[in-house]
């Protein structure tokens, strides 16, 4: 129970019950703004029991002999945010433990500030009402004629119909409308450039000024980033790695670098991170640039599915997708997750991937919203120097055209992705390729 001066109001939480006593129909509003946990003095067992036989269409018992509250909606809105804020005086607890820990050096400030904005917004959440409550579609007409507007105001004041996050390849942004809100699946076998594509569109995101947060369960945070600059430097990764690259050419790229690298950010994850540290993370980022939205990316799915708490694989790999996807509509946001293919599914060189062989669970096929598989481009083409041909197949897209794929030329020594350009097949025997 509370201590006496605690943030709870008991004769609105009686108020409340006896009015929902009285009149059972209130049952379906409440049900959506509160929680049985949000009350105190074990009175959410009560309001459970009134729930219940109400959704029942059974009399409700006499479990309250208080006044019914005038206004038993205002009195929920008091009851879910002192719940919201005893979640806050609980954080302001915590903290301090937080402090004297880091104050002993077993903590870290980063994992102290990660701890207080995930606290935060979980009592942001509480204290929001529920998404999930029923809502008649003619309640939701406005909003989507609004955001019909939106977008027509976009495209006159832009000139562009990509309503989405540009990815820096025009041709996936044609076909996918940009990174849109949901789950993106980037798929692929080892050895495809999965991480050096998604980290390429997180710094297009990140220099086209909305700020990006990079999740990497494999890589380190140094390597992600000399990836850009041996990119813009022309120095192959191993070259870096070797002392064999030009510091000055290298320093000239974290030059050109700089206004990119400010609203992107890497964090390398461990057994203890969950969607919800990544969602404090996430909305402290967005608050940072005042941003309305921010990409995600997450680096891999399997490996962070490890740590969801489920017996199988699979059922861990269904889950975290549900939630990156629950998570993508909370920050109104893309999430790209990177995800494997199943080793025993690549079959022939020559044979393209499927989202039948997305490693571990089919849960991904049909909760994401767009599903990228890349994979070697077989067609004929001219040579590409140190380059590769490959392609990005659009297995899935909620939004848009699927079944259609974007030819890639991909450059693994200095970690560069580019879209193929047609080139002409006169006077070679009609055979089809691309180039450069």
């Amino acid at each position: 129970m509370p201590r006496e001066l605690g943030l709870f109001d008991p004769d609105a939480e009686r108020g409340l019950l006896a009015a929902l006593q009285q009149d059972p129909t209130l049952a379906w509003q409440l049900a959506e703004r509160l929680r049985p946990d949000m009350f105190t003095a074990g009175r959410g067992a009560l309001y459970t029991s009134l729930l219940l036989a109400a959704q029942a269409g059974q009399p409700p018992p006499a479990l309250v002999g208080d006044r019914p509250a005038d206004e038993p909606l205002a009195a929920a809105d008091r009851v879910r945010a002192l719940a919201a804020g005893r979640v806050l005086e609980g954080l302001n607890k915590d903290t301090g433990q937080y402090i004297d820990r880091l104050e002993r050096g077993t903590i870290t400030l980063a994992e102290v500030l990660t701890h207080i904005e995930t606290r935060t917004a979980y009592a942001r959440q509480v204290h929001s009402t529920g998404a999930a409550g029923l809502v008649a579609a003619a309640d939701l007409l406005g909003g989507v004629v609004a955001e019909a507007r939106r977008r027509a105001e976009h495209r006159a004041a832009t000139g562009s119909s990509i309503m989405g996050l540009p990815t820096g390849l025009p041709s996936l942004d044609d076909k996918l409308n940009g990174l849109e809100t949901g789950l993106i699946v980037l798929a692929g076998k080892p050895g495809m450039g999965k991480t050096t594509l998604a980290n390429l569109i997180a710094a297009h995101v990140a220099g086209s000024g909305t700020p990006a947060l990079y999740v990497t369960y494999e890589n380190s945070r140094d390597n992600l980033l000399l990836k850009h600059l041996c990119r813009l430097a022309g120095e192959p990764e191993t070259d870096a790695r070797r002392g064999k690259a030009s510091p000055e050419a290298l320093a000239k790229a974290a030059q050109e670098f700089a206004d990119t690298a400010a609203a992107l950010y890497y964090v390398e994850a461990s057994a203890d991170t969950t969607v919800d540290t990544i969602k404090a993370q996430a909305l402290q980022i967005k608050r940072r640039h005042d941003a309305p939205r921010v990409l995600v990316v997450v680096d891999y799915l399997q490996k962070m599915a490890h740590t969801a708490g489920f017996d199988e694989l699979r059922a861990n790999v269904g889950a975290i997708a549900a939630h990156l996807r629950d998570l993508s509509r909370a920050l109104d946001s893309p999430v790209l997750a990177l995800a494997s293919l199943n080793r025993g599914g690549y079959g022939t060189a020559k044979a393209d991937p499927t989202m039948a062989q997305l490693k571990e669970s089919g849960d991904i096929e049909y909760g994401a919203d767009v599903v990228l598989l890349l994979s070697d481009d077989q067609q004929d083409g001219p040579p590409m120097g140190s380059g590769k041909p490959v392609k990005l197949y659009i297995a899935k897209n909620r939004g848009g055209a699927s079944d259609t794929t974007v030819p890639l030329v991909f450059k693994p020594a200095i970690g560069d992705f580019k879209e193929q350009a047609p080139f002409s097949t006169v006077g070679m025997n009609g055979a089809n390729g691309y180039r450069r």
